[in-house]
C-alpha cells in the first residue's frame, strides 16, 4: 500500500490528479469487496 500511496502522491504533485488521494480511504473493505465479486469467482473451501 505504501507503493500505491507513493504513486498517487507523485501523480498529484505532477498535476496528473486534480486532488490528493488517500489510498487507505480508497480501498474496499472485505465486506464491500465480497458484495461486488461475482459468485462464479468465489470458491468454496
Amino acid at each position: 500500500m505504501k507503493a500505491q500511496q507513493s504513486v498517487a502522491d507523485l501523480f498529484y504533485n505532477e498535476k496528473i490528479l486534480p486532488k490528493k488521494i488517500d489510498v487507505q480511504e480508497a480501498l474496499l473493505t472485505p465486506k464491500e469487496y465480497a458484495a461486488i465479486t461475482p459468485p462464479t469467482l468465489i470458491s468454496e473451501k
